[in-house]
């Protein structure tokens, strides 16, 4: 690990929404401009947005905040959203125990689904 951690660190600390690839050695976070997501490189810290072309590196992310800028927008986390849609089909099946095998198998076919694009785009 190189510049991870204090990469994280920031997002944490800011509370900035990201995803955190170690085997591609990305993060994904939601541009400050236009709120597209954004690549940045965990090497170089460099990020580019490819819609509204900001970009900039680790530092232009701290002055970013130092100046007291708050970034609340939220990118699309495929893990995030998984987990949501199995909690909903467990308080489904909580509210209604006569569909807790229909319910059950929707939730097994969903996350088979998964599995194989997962498998598919890695």
């Amino acid at each position: 690990m190189g510049k991870e951690n204090a990469i994280l660190s920031l997002f944490k600390e800011q509370k900035v929404d990201y995803i955190y690839n170690s085997k591609e050695q990305i993060i994904l976070f939601p541009c400050f401009e236009c709120f597209d997501e954004v690549e940045m490189c965990t090497n170089t810290t460099n990020w580019k947005c490819s819609k509204c072309y900001n970009n900039g590196n680790l530092l232009s992310l701290i002055r970013y905040f130092n100046n007291g800028h708050i970034l609340k927008t939220r990118i699309y986390n495929p893990k995030r959203e998984k987990k949501k849609i199995n909690l909903m089909i467990q308080n489904l099946i909580k509210q209604s125990p006569e569909m807790k095998e229909k319910l059950n198998n929707i939730e097994l076919k969903f996350n088979e689904l998964l599995q194989y694009f997962e498998k598919k785009t890695s």
